[in-house]
């Protein structure tokens, strides 16, 4: 009998992990994104993009979700505000940089409305001309 109750809460111990990290596994997830992380950037972008794997919701004069770009300094390299479009935010960025590693901050809040905050790098080395 008692090892029926062991192997019992066994059982439901490993339902129970099971099922939140399905729930967890289930918040969106950044699919791409230009420039790519870690990548080194021999052009200067218009703009910084990230697609999601799904819808971002929009809600009508309020900024929830949002890209921010710091240069190695930790100055904005942004302009403007953050635009959605599908599972798609953009942010314009200021022309000519400097050089160096710049951060891509982000906050995005999915359809299903669960929110996800994270950064990655880039680094801007322009072509050299002659």
């Amino acid at each position: 009998m008692q090892i029926q109750r062991k192997a019992a809460a066994v059982l439901i111990a490993v339902a129970l992990i099971s099922s939140s990290l399905e729930s967890a596994s289930a918040h969106t997830q950044l699919s791409k994104s230009y420039p790519m992380a870690g990548s080194i950037v021999r052009a200067w972008p218009a703009q910084v993009s990230i697609t999601f794997n799904e819808p971002l919701l929009v809600i009508s004069g309020k900024e929830i979700n949002w890209i921010k770009v710091l240069d190695s300094r930790g100055q904005r390299a942004d302009v403007g505000k953050s635009m959605v479009n599908g599972s798609t935010v953009l942010v314009p960025v200021k022309k000519f940089p400097l050089p160096g590693i710049f951060k891509v901050l982000y906050r995005v809040v999915a359809s299903d409305g669960h929110s996800v905050s994270n950064s990655f790098n880039f680094t801007y080395k322009p072509s050299k001309t002659k």
